[in-house]
């Protein structure tokens, strides 16, 4: 079985806040989530590894404000 990442982990490997990755997989931007009989939101390193992936083969989109959009 595959190990699985915590949120907090996941984060902090991306260099982002938890609650910035939460609201991303929320919105349907970010990487495929895996909920443990907790409801705690866990990712695959798989998934991860292939969500970063996608992220250097697309143009980055901005937003009006400027920010950079995944």
């Amino acid at each position: 079985m595959e190990q699985l990442v915590k949120i907090t982990d996941a984060a902090e490997q991306l260099g982002i806040h938890y609650q910035t990755l939460r609201r991303w997989v929320r919105d349907g931007r970010g990487p495929r989530c895996v909920l443990t009989p907790g409801n705690r939101m866990c990712f695959r390193e798989s998934d991860l590894r292939h969500w970063t992936n996608s992220l250097d083969t697309i143009e980055p989109a901005s937003s009006e404000s400027g920010k950079r959009i995944p």
